[in-house]
């Protein structure tokens, strides 16, 4: 599977949580969730919100199938990092 877009996550050594996050990335980005991010304010780990549900569909459409609740959530934990702090912090934010 190809990375997507122009934000390589090469930064992130881990294959799975590169490839987990850089779908995610992409289907909060095509789906343009990027302020639904940015404005969410409780805990993913029992999120209803149906945009959730669009986010997992989509990521499944770019090819990734191997989430659990938990890594869906800790997925969007990290979408909400990037929606809140920008792609550069975050890189700065995750290498540290």
């Amino acid at each position: 599977m190809s990375i997507p877009r122009k934000f390589c996550f090469d930064f992130i050594s881990n294959p799975y949580n590169k490839e987990m996050i850089a779908t995610a990335y992409e289907a909060v980005h095509q789906l343009e969730l990027w302020q639904f991010m940015k404005n969410y304010n409780k805990g993913f780990e029992c999120a209803t919100e149906h945009q959730f549900c669009i986010i997992y569909e989509k990521i499944e459409e770019l090819g990734y199938n191997g989430h659990s609740g938990v890594s869906f959530a800790l997925t969007l934990n990290e979408m909400k990092k990037i929606a809140d702090y920008g792609i550069e912090k975050y890189k700065e934010y995750y290498n540290n």
